[in-house]
């Protein structure tokens, strides 16, 4: 009896829209927002600050955090490895980015960051919901 084993990997790719839509999870700001926000050090770099409004220092320079280079709109160079270019559009539910000016005294209406291209636009992330599973049967 000659048998043979064939592995086969199968992926399922599963979009962030998906995901969103059956777990009802809101992709947000929250965590950009704590880190620049929460430590003074942090928010000095980026913004001047007078009375709840915040003013953006250098408009042309990212925001680097999680290693992802956030561009306010309008301002924004797609690199050459750019894969995916995300758009995250500010609300009154980001507060403190919605309360961000420039020196003009205009609100940017949205921030723009890149993702490789296996992953998803989820709000100020790129989230990768690419899961597998391998299947192993016998031929005879």
């Amino acid at each position: 009896m000659n048998v043979s084993l064939i592995s086969v990997l199968f992926f399922l790719v599963t979009s962030c829209e998906g995901y969103r839509r059956v777990h009802r999870i809101r992709y947000d700001s929250t965590q950009l927002r704590v880190y620049l926000f929460s430590d003074s050090n942090v928010t000095s770099t980026y913004f001047e600050s007078q009375a709840q409004i915040y003013i953006i220092k250098h408009p042309t320079v990212p925001i680097t955090f999680d290693n992802i280079s956030y561009y306010w709109n309008g301002l924004f160079q797609k690199s050459e490895e750019a894969e995916k270019v995300c758009k995250y559009g500010l609300t009154e539910l980001d507060v403190e980015l919605f309360n961000a000016r420039f020196s003009n005294g205009t609100n940017p209406a949205a921030l723009f960051f890149e993702c490789s291209k296996w992953d998803e636009c989820c709000g100020t992330k790129c989230c990768n919901n690419i899961t597998g599973f391998l299947v192993t049967y016998g031929i005879n």
